[in-house]
């Protein structure tokens, strides 16, 4: 993951096929292929989808490389859902 950040200069997301019956229990990502690499990139991430609304089989599994820039953009954010902050 560190080489693929390094290489891309982006933040880095680890995911996972399972089946498309379990994809509700994660969060989803949609992707599209870059040819010639051993990884894709993230158009957008859907969090708990059900099935009919999952945009792939491909899981979040909570492995994150972030590019500096991430954390300055945490800072600023506010709380999330019913008010909690992360």
């Amino acid at each position: 993951m560190i080489e693929v950040q390094s290489k891309t200069g982006g933040s880095v997301v680890a995911l996972i096929e399972v089946e498309p019956s379990q994809i509700s229990a994660y969060g989803c990502a949609d992707v599209q292929e870059i040819d010639g690499e051993g990884y894709v990139r993230i158009n957008k991430l859907v969090e708990k989808p059900s099935v009919d609304e999952a945009p792939s089989n491909l899981a979040v599994i909570g492995r994150y490389v972030l590019h500096p820039a991430v954390f300055d953009v945490l800072e600023r954010t506010g709380p999330g859902r019913a008010g909690k902050s992360s």
